[in-house]
């Protein structure tokens, strides 16, 4: 049985956990500590690598793994993309396209 590995979270703030209903934040400078243990252990790679990987069923990579964000917070450009910009890690973002251009839907899926 092959293992991927694919780390999702929702967003990287500095706020109580409680305020995001547990809804996969972490705070920026754990966020970072994470990604440098994972960039150790780990070949961090795009979505895009990661299933190319998968797919060609060449020689497993027991060390592969990829990073996404759901929902598009705006987290996600404020405080997670500088941190691994920093880091030089890829990662994916996956938008809720209904909510692209009106703030108010993207509650609406968060609560509902």
């Amino acid at each position: 049985m092959s293992k991927y590995i694919v780390l999702l979270l929702h967003s990287v703030e500095s706020r109580d956990m409680l305020s995001l209903k547990n809804l996969g934040n972490i705070r920026p400078e754990l966020f970072e500590r994470l990604l440098v243990g994972l960039k150790e252990n780990f070949d961090i790679v795009s979505m895009h690598d990661f299933l190319k990987c998968i797919s060609d069923k060449q020689e497993r990579n027991e060390r592969l793994i990829s990073l996404t964000f759901d929902d598009g917070a705006k987290s996600f450009a404020t405080n997670a993309v500088p941190i691994m910009e920093s880091l030089g890690i890829p990662s994916t973002c996956f938008l809720i396209t209904d909510c692209v251009g009106d703030n108010t839907a993207y509650w609406r899926y968060l609560y509902n």
